[in-house]
């Protein structure tokens, strides 16, 4: 955001100030366009044009990082209940009411995940293929490998064969890996992020290596 408005504004502050000092002025637009006229022809176009160009770019920026910025605070929110959870778990009173009234918080969490994954997954694709930085914090994988583990820690060895059978399904479940995708397809993870940097410094080196010796 901070990028966004300096870009923004600091050509108008560079001709403003070279004004306020008298010094001959060549009007600066902050982005470069395509436009059927001269822009720089006079004060009335180039500050016709100068407006348009920053209204076209802030929205873009506020409306992309604000949600990218909701991603974040859902994953971050879901994270913390996956953590309530597997203290829950932990400790959880040994009957069949008390573990199924946290199975069904589980399954919830789950259908969460996948809720925030059908609506975030093409901008996590367009994040992967242009941006190659992932703002995404969540660690839901992680998170339900501690699901499993706080499941089984729980004092199961003392109660009935129903009760065992829902611990089972618990820990069955967990095993099953869930996060955030790009197009349905990849996972968003610290791995894919790792190859996909890898990838990009992979094709700059050989870039810079077949043009570097012409």
């Amino acid at each position: 955001m901070i990028t966004a408005w300096t870009t923004a504004f600091a050509p108008l502050v560079i001709v403003l100030g070279k004004l306020a000092m008298g010094q001959n002025i060549n009007p600066l637009l902050p982005y470069g366009c395509a436009i059927p006229f001269d822009p720089l022809k006079d004060w009335f176009r180039y500050m016709l044009v100068y407006v348009f160009e920053v209204y076209a770019i802030l929205p873009f920026m506020y409306i992309y990082i604000g949600t990218e910025l909701l991603m974040v605070t859902l994953c971050a929110l879901l994270s913390v209940e996956f953590a309530i959870l597997k203290v829950d778990l932990t400790y959880v009173k040994p009957d069949n009411s008390s573990i199924k009234i946290l199975v069904r918080k589980h399954q919830q969490l789950l259908m969460y995940i996948g809720l925030l994954d059908k609506i975030f997954n093409i901008i996590l694709f367009l994040d992967l293929l242009f941006i190659t930085v992932i703002m995404c914090i969540c660690g839901f994988a992680v998170t339900c490998a501690d699901i499993a583990q706080a499941a089984y820690n729980n004092k199961w060895y003392n109660v009935s064969v129903s009760y065992k059978r829902i611990i089972c399904f618990i820990i069955t479940r967990a095993q099953k890996p869930c996060c955030l995708t790009s197009l349905g397809y990849v996972p968003i993870t610290l791995n894919t992020f790792s190859k996909v940097v890898s990838t990009s410094w992979s094709y700059y080196s050989v870039i810079r290596t077949v043009y570097g010796n012409k």
